[in-house]
C-alpha cells in the first residue's frame, strides 16, 4: 500500500503537487480552508487555469487516491510526509507574512504522527524552518522539518512538476531529506510516461531561449524530454534561501535586459541581436534576457521584496535589488512615452487597446500584472483604455491597484479581440499570448481608427506589421522578431 501524503494549501503549487503525487500512486489528502476553492476541488474542478492541469486533475481524481477537505483531524493522521504549500503573501512593508504557514504547522502538529516529515514548499525567508521546528518541539513528537523549494512557472507548472530541473531538500535530518527526494523522484519517474510536448506548450515563451547556428537566423527553442533532475541534500537555511535568491536573480536578468534596451533604442542597436550575442556566453545564457514590459505575477514581485527585506534584516546593502525594482517600474513610463510619441504627443481621449491582462501567457493570473499596471497608467494619462485577454479577467486587480485613488474614467474589458480593438488609435501587445502574436494584423487594421502598435514583448514579426501598414514601436529598437 502506498504511503499517505498530506498537502496543506491547494492553490497553484499545492494542486499541481497533489495531482502528480496521486498519479504516481500515493494516497493524497489535500487540506484547503478556503470554502469556495474547496467546493470546486471536491466537485472535480480546478479553481484556476493552468495548461494541461484539467486533464491531469481528472486523471488523478479517477484513481480514487486524491481527496480534499478542510479538516486537519482527518487529513493529517497517518501521513508520513506533510507538504506545506500555504500562501506567504507580502505585508505592506514588503516583509513576508508567515501567519498562515505557522498556523498550518500548529494545526498539523496536533494530528501528525510521531515521526512525520514536514516539508515546506512555500517560499519563505531564511530562518523560517527554525521557527517551524519550535512549533513541533512543543509536542511530544519527533517531526523532521525539511525545506524543499518548488520551481514552478505558471503556464508550465505540470511540466515543471513532472520534469524538474533540480530537486532540493534541506534539513538537519538527512534521512528525512532523502525521503522527500525519493517521493519527488517517483513523480519524475511517472513523468517519463508523458509526452513532454503535451506539457511544454508555453514553456519556451518564458525562457526567451533561441537556438542559433552559424549563418542562420535565430529560431525558437523546441521542447524535448529533459534530463533527470539534479539533486541537492543540503542545510535547512541554504534550501530556504535558494528559491528567493533564484527568483531575484531572474528578475535582475530581465531588468538588465530592459536597461540595455534603453541604450539600444538610443543608439540604433537591435536589442534582440544584442541579447543573442550576450546569451551565447555560456556563463550567462540566453534565458530570461528578454526585454519587454517587465516582470510581474505572484512570485517575482513578492520574492524580490522579500529578498530586499532579508538583506536589510541582516544589515546588508539593498541597492542592487532596489535598482532591479526601479528599472521594472520604469518600464511602464517608458512604454507610455512610446505611446505618446506614436499618438503625436498626447494620450488624452485616445482609444488604446491593451492586448493581454495576465502577467504572462498560459495563465489567468493578473496579480501585479504589468499589463494591468500599464492600462491604469494610460487611463490616468487621459486615454480611453480597453483591456482584452483570452482567459484573465482583470477587474479585481484593477480595483485593488486603484483603491486609494480611483480612476475617473474606468477601464473597460472585452474578451473578444475584434470587439476590443474596434476603433482603437493604438494597440499595445502587453502579454504575448499566441493568439495575439499570430493575429491577422491586416484584417485587424481595417477596423482600427489608426494603425499604430507597440510590441511591448518583442514577439510580433516586424515585417508583418510593415506589410500591413502599421506604425510601430518595439522595446529596445528590436527589428529581428522574425
Amino acid at each position: 500500500m502506498a504511503d499517505k501524503i498530506a498537502v496543506i494549501g491547494c492553490g497553484f503549487v499545492g494542486v499541481s503537487l497533489s495531482v502528480a503525487l496521486a498519479i504516481s500512486g500515493y494516497e493524497v489528502a489535500g487540506v484547503e480552508v478556503d470554502t469556495a476553492k474547496l467546493k470546486l476541488l471536491q466537485d472535480g474542478q480546478v479553481p484556476f487555469f493552468e495548461h494541461g492541469l484539467d486533464d491531469l486533475f481528472a486523471k488523478a481524481m479517477a484513481t480514487g487516491k486524491l481527496s480534499f477537505s478542510s479538516d486537519y483531524s482527518t487529513a493529517i493522521p497517518g501521513a508520513t510526509i506533510i507538504f506545506a504549500a500555504v500562501g506567504t503573501p507580502s505585508r505592506a512593508d514588503g516583509s513576508v507574512n508567515l501567519d498562515y504557514l505557522e498556523g498550518a504547522a500548529r494545526e498539523a502538529s496536533k494530528y501528525c504522527g510521531s515521526e512525520a516529515v514536514w516539508v515546506t514548499r512555500s517560499t519563505v525567508p531564511v530562518g523560517t524552518g527554525r521557527k517551524l521546528a519550535l512549533i513541533f518541539a512543543q509536542t511530544d513528537k519527533t517531526v523532521a522539518v525539511v525545506s524543499s523549494p518548488e520551481f514552478l512557472a505558471e503556464g508550465s507548472a505540470m511540466r515543471n512538476t513532472f520534469f524538474p530541473d533540480r530537486i532540493i531538500a534541506g534539513s538537519d535530518n538527512p534521512e528525512a531529506a532523502r525521503k522527500v527526494i525519493d517521493v519527488l523522484r517517483a513523480i519524475e519517474d511517472q513523468g517519463q510516461r508523458f509526452a513532454d510536448d503535451d506539457l511544454a506548450t508555453y514553456a519556451s515563451l518564458y525562457s526567451g531561449a533561441r537556438t542559433i547556428s552559424a549563418g542562420a537566423a535565430p529560431t525558437p527553442a523546441v521542447a524535448h524530454t529533459p534530463a533527470p533532475a539534479a539533486e541537492l541534500v543540503i542545510g535547512l537555511e541554504s534550501a530556504e534561501l535558494i528559491k528567493v535568491s533564484s527568483n531575484s536573480f531572474l528578475a535582475m536578468k530581465i531588468s538588465f535586459a530592459n536597461m540595455v534596451a534603453r541604450v539600444c533604442a538610443a543608439s540604433g542597436a537591435d536589442v534582440t541581436e544584442v541579447m543573442d550575442g550576450i546569451g551565447l556566453d555560456k556563463r550567462i545564457g540566453r534565458d530570461y534576457l528578454y526585454p519587454g514590459l517587465g516582470w510581474g505575477g505572484g512570485c517575482f514581485p513578492k520574492d524580490v521584496a522579500g529578498f530586499i527585506g532579508t538583506l536589510a534584516s541582516w544589515g546588508i546593502e539593498t541597492e542592487l535589488m532596489d535598482g532591479v525594482k526601479q528599472i521594472n517600474a520604469a518600464q511602464i513610463d517608458y512604454v507610455k512615452s512610446l505611446a505618446t510619441e506614436l499618438l503625436m504627443g498626447t494620450l488624452t481621449d485616445k482609444k488604446i487597446t491593451v492586448l493581454g491582462a495576465s502577467f504572462k501567457p498560459g495563465t489567468d493570473d493578473v496579480r501585479e500584472s504589468q499589463s494591468v499596471i500599464l492600462a491604469i497608467a494610460l487611463a490616468r494619462a487621459g486615454a480611453i483604455v480597453t483591456l482584452t485577454d483570452p482567459l484573465a479577467e482583470p477587474s479585481t486587480e484593477i480595483a485593488r491597484l486603484t483603491a486609494e485613488s480611483p480612476l475617473t474614467t474606468p477601464i473597460s474589458f472585452q474578451k473578444d479581440l475584434g470587439t476590443a480593438v474596434q476603433g482603437a488609435d493604438l494597440l499595445i501587445l502587453a502579454t504575448e499570448w499566441p493568439e495575439y502574436v499570430n493575429a491577422n494584423f491586416a484584417e485587424i487594421g481595417a477596423i482600427l481608427s489608426q494603425k499604430n502598435i507597440i510590441d511591448a514583448r518583442n514577439k510580433i514579426p516586424t515585417g508583418k506589421l510593415e506589410a500591413a501598414g502599421y506604425k510601430y514601436k518595439t522595446i529596445g529598437g528590436a527589428k529581428s522578431n522574425e
